[in-house]
């Protein structure tokens, strides 16, 4: 069954999501065990430009996929 660019973009926005509220938990909690000192600007950076990174990723491969299998 093909998936529509509109559910490809509703499965890549709620991966990005989900995924985004482990990452601030763990920005904030665990990267002080490496001596890096987090914040919550700083968290927000971080996480944001990984999630924007993962949301494209994402949608594209699952049209990539879509379009040849």
């Amino acid at each position: 069954m093909r998936q529509t660019k509109n559910m490809s973009l509703l499965e890549a926005v709620t991966d990005v999501g989900i995924g985004i509220v482990g990452a601030m938990y763990l920005t904030h909690y665990v990267m002080p065990i490496w001596g890096y000192q987090a914040n919550i600007g700083s968290d927000f950076l971080i996480v944001g430009m990984f999630s924007v990174w993962s949301f494209f990723r994402k949608f594209i491969i699952r049209r990539v996929f879509d379009y040849y299998v």
